[in-house]
């Protein structure tokens, strides 16, 4: 999951950001981050929109918020 959040949504700038998330958030938070981020943006992850939504979902579950 590390590898395909690096690959998919590092900017040069998130590194650290997504190796403290997949530290933290529990498998199956990471992957309704994703998957809901590659839903809403139309499986763009690279864009802009696909790393904020993924970042807005994963900071949701790192929070403790639903995020259905």
């Amino acid at each position: 999951m590390l590898r395909e959040m690096l690959n998919d949504f590092n900017e040069g700038r998130s590194k650290s950001y997504y190796c403290i998330a997949a530290t933290v958030l529990e498998l199956d938070e990471l992957e309704e981050a994703l998957s809901r981020a590659r839903e809403e943006s139309g499986g763009g992850l690279t864009s802009g929109r696909g790393r904020r939504l993924f970042t807005g979902f994963s900071m949701r579950s790192l929070r403790g918020e639903v995020t259905t």
